[in-house]
């Protein structure tokens, strides 16, 4: 107990000293956290979402980790946009989870620097354009063209 009442008096101190030493309220403070692009970032991305299949939940939240956690410490390196994880959580959420690891391992394949002159860049990013709504309806009219074959 005595611990406990050590380490809080310590805590107050120090924040006494900051605010002291360095003129910063704690509204100021308040306004630089709000101000951390993780953060800023994070509240407008959706929220965790459960889907039907256990697996699609698992890849998603891997996904989802990997672009919270490990893409935001570096340099963006994927030479498309959306990005490749971006690509893949889209393909997830919208087609079956066969399809969609299909589509996202065909695009971390496609994603070298070879691919120059195979696409159209976007003038915002700079990047090469490869949206996801171009393979599904790829895969809509292969579909059709497979039904009108059996028949």
């Amino acid at each position: 107990m005595v611990n406990l009442r050590r380490m809080l008096l310590v805590a107050l101190l120090g924040v006494w000293v900051a605010e002291s030493l360095f003129g910063q309220t704690r509204g100021e403070f308040q306004s630089i956290v709000e101000q951390n692009p993780i953060q800023s970032e994070a509240a407008h991305s959706p929220k965790f979402q459960v889907y039907p299949s256990e697996f699609k939940t698992l890849i998603l939240g891997t996904i989802r980790l990997y672009q919270i956690f490990i893409a935001t410490q570096d340099m963006s390196v994927c030479n498309f946009t959306p990005s490749c994880s971006h690509f893949a959580e889209q393909a997830f959420q919208r087609v079956s989870p066969v399809r969609a690891l299909l589509l996202a391992s065909d695009r971390l394949l496609r994603d070298n620097p070879s691919v120059a002159g195979h696409y159209t860049i976007n003038p915002k990013t700079g990047r090469f354009s490869d949206p996801l709504d171009f393979y599904l309806k790829l895969l809509k009219t292969s579909t059709k063209h497979a039904k009108a074959a059996k028949k």
